[in-house]
């Protein structure tokens, strides 16, 4: 989407995203419904509270699907230059097959997101890890492949990828489903704590 035009998208939908989430739990609060379906449908109707599942569904299905392929694109090369002699685990499918039922399922079956705390705090630090690697051995890789590194025309304004820029921040972003589970999971659940 470009340098200056991503930074800006970044900025814009995640504040847009913070609204709406800020919103969905004020409307909640007022109407007394604490979790997205029966807010839909106090809101939105039998039909809303319908198309609002299946919205949930569809983007959740998504979501774990692009997780899977991501999974397995990435573990079995790794273990493949790592550990040669795990050979179950060079093969896609069933790294694909553990990490949903030994990973992943057992993460969505737990009730109270104060489970999570310790999942969370273990994603951000491997978030901030993995952004070092990629800042400490970008530049030499990008001068291996023959990219300048200190060049401003790397630095698009906008590109002709804008709108999938777009889709991926807004994908990125998108948490209002949960945002009911994290409110009640609260110590104090009201609108100042939150």
């Amino acid at each position: 989407s470009g340098f200056v035009t991503g930074l800006l998208l970044l900025f814009l939908i995640s504040y847009l995203i913070y609204q709406s989430v800020i919103m969905l739990i004020e409307c909640g609060i007022k109407f007394d419904k604490y979790n997205l379906d029966s807010l839909s449908e106090h809101v939105l109707g039998r039909l809303g509270s319908y198309l609002s599942l299946l919205s949930m569904l569809l983007f959740s299905f998504g979501a774990q699907i692009s997780y899977l392929v991501i999974i397995g694109d990435i573990i079995p090369p790794l273990i493949n230059q790592y550990a040669p002699s795990l050979l179950i685990l060079q093969n896609r499918y069933i790294v694909m097959v553990l990490t949903s039922g030994v990973i992943i399922l057992p993460l969505c079956l737990m009730k109270n997101l104060n489970s999570f705390s310790w999942i969370s705090m273990l994603s951000i630090l491997s978030n901030v890890l993995l952004v070092l690697i990629v800042i400490s051995n970008a530049p030499s890789i990008a001068q291996s492949q023959g990219i300048e590194v200190n060049s401003l025309n790397n630095y698009t304004i906008i590109n002709t990828t804008l709108f999938a820029g777009i889709g991926t921040m807004s994908t990125a972003f998108v948490c209002q489903h949960n945002s009911f589970m994290v409110y009640r999971s609260l110590s104090s659940s009201n609108y100042q704590s939150w």
